[in-house]
């Protein structure tokens, strides 16, 4: 750049051009390593003093004007919205709102942006519960790859929804959307398999198609669709173990009582965090739960507290309500990121929930006066199936019984005793008489 600059011109060229370069290093998910690592730690600081009138404007509308902008409110905020342009509609409005000088033209293109990715985000909850829907119905989830699709779905989100399937199903998957006979499809993948190489092997029921080891976008009649399916789940049989391990690196093994602020400062000193450098990943074994209960508009995520009995540290578990029976069932370790919460001018430091590791051997002694009163419920019941949100089951024993029941004890019982058959599907519990 340096030496383009000695033919351009530009006046304090890393000025002019530093941030962008920082957004758009964050925003694609590169490696935040080497160079990137360097354009991406000035380039914030850059952001978070910017000249640039409609990014300004961008972080008002999305709620983060008075934050310390990090890699975090990049990649997860301002990105997204930049993103929905594209997706949505036109890539020119993302454009025009990074070269804009007029600050009443800067402030309408950020709310149109604003608006667009709000329609981005209905458009891809829609298109998520219809594929979970016929996923769940047609047992998809017990396939190599999940093979979905439906009629008319927005292209611009089928590579986010396919995302997310993969993280819920922990399974490669392929959403496609189907118009006048002509399906076009994203795929997102998982480490141990290649993709586009699967889709070169079953590349004769489809029109065309690229990608790499992780993505993939596809072009595929509606009628060769099924048989696609079945091409990639024999391939993938054919050539990967399964297996049921699912393995993660960690970076430390911590106590409670080691999670403070000081370790969030010394954890700060290595941003910024992204692809090629993630947030560290803590592991605590077997501290004992408390105070747990859904949360968010929908109650898809999950607040609770972990205590050594002396030290208790918040935890909360976004998107994590899929989690839940193996975080009630006493499991022996939790995989976490340390975040700091301010509220009110108060810091202090919380912990985000990444995954579980179940205990290989559950051991519980189960009080027979608490099971009483489960038995009793379940007796009262008319229907040969009980289903009841666990929480407000929770609530009415505590109220029925004048006790102090938790949700963990319940499912504990549940899966201690002999003789009750019984399902937890996110929050709602299944009890067969």
């Amino acid at each position: 750049l340096t030496a383009l600059n000695k033919h351009l011109k530009v006046q304090n060229i890393e000025d002019v051009l530093l941030e962008l370069a920082c957004l758009g290093t964050i925003a694609d998910i590169v490696d935040l390593i080497g160079d990137n690592r360097i354009i991406a730690k000035n380039g914030l600081k850059k952001i978070n003093n910017t000249r640039l009138i409609g990014l300004k404007k961008l972080m008002e509308v999305s709620g983060i004007k008075d934050k310390e902008i990090d890699s975090f409110h990049i990649g997860f905020i301002v990105a997204p919205r930049i993103n929905a342009a594209g997706r949505m509609d036109t890539a020119k409005k993302a454009i025009k709102l990074l070269l804009v000088e007029n600050e009443n033209e800067a402030e309408l293109l950020a709310l149109e942006l604003e608006s667009l990715n709000l329609l981005r985000k209905k458009a891809e909850s829609v298109i998520f519960d219809e594929a979970v829907k016929k996923i769940e119905t047609e047992f998809l989830y017990r396939k190599n790859i999940i093979v979905v699709y439906g009629p008319n779905w927005h292209e611009g989100v089928l590579g986010i929804v396919a995302s997310k399937l993969t993280e819920k199903y922990e399974r490669p998957s392929v959403v496609i959307s189907v118009k006048d006979n002509v399906g076009k499809g994203s795929a997102r993948s998982l480490e141990y398999l290649d993709i586009f190489e699967s889709f070169r092997a079953a590349d004769s029921y489809l029109v065309k198609y690229g990608g790499h080891k992780l993505a993939a976008g596809l072009t595929i009649q509606e009628e060769n669709i099924s048989a696609f399916s079945n091409e990639l789940n024999n391939y993938i049989q054919t050539q990967y173990e399964e297996t049921s391990i699912k393995e993660i690196a960690v970076d430390s093994y911590v106590n409670v009582k080691d999670l403070n602020i000081n370790l969030y400062d010394e954890i700060c000193k290595i941003e910024p965090f992204g692809s090629g450098n993630p947030t560290p990943l803590l592991v605590l074994v077997k501290p004992s739960l408390k105070s747990i209960k859904k949360v968010g508009k929908d109650g898809n995520h999950l607040s609770f507290v972990l205590t050594d009995g002396s030290n208790d540290i918040p935890v909360i578990g976004f998107s994590k309500i899929n989690l839940l029976e193996k975080i009630l069932t006493k499991p022996y370790a939790y995989a976490v990121t340390l975040c700091l919460n301010e509220f009110n001018g108060r810091k202090s430091v919380q912990l985000i929930l990444q995954n579980i590791e179940e205990d290989e051997f559950f051991e519980y002694n189960i009080d027979e006066e608490k099971l009483k009163m489960i038995n009793s419920i379940i007796n009262k019941t008319k229907s040969k199936i009980i289903k009841t949100d666990i929480f407000m089951l929770v609530e009415k024993l505590n109220k029925l019984y004048n006790t102090k029941i938790t949700a963990e004890e319940i499912v504990c019982m549940l899966k201690k005793a002999d003789n009750i058959q019984y399902a937890l599907k996110d929050d709602m519990l299944y009890i067969k008489k």
